[in-house]
């Protein structure tokens, strides 16, 4: 996802899904997850770039698991 601010800034987003277990969705189901980049809230910061925010969006669901 792009968007892009009055300001004329561009942030990013990305949703990423874990699969859950078709056999027993309700105690394992499908896990929505969403990265996104609010460019604004850096302070000083370098605003990650789209592949940056990617990769960190890529890490995080690969490290979700149920529990």
């Amino acid at each position: 996802m792009k968007s892009t601010a009055r300001d004329g800034h561009v942030d990013y987003g990305y949703v990423g899904f874990v699969r859950g277990d078709p056999q027993d969705s309700t105690r394992k189901p499908d896990l929505q997850v969403y990265v996104v980049s609010y460019g604004n809230m850096t302070r000083g910061h370098p605003r990650m770039t789209p592949g940056e925010l990617k990769a960190l969006a890529e890490h995080i669901v690969n490290s979700v698991r149920h529990r």
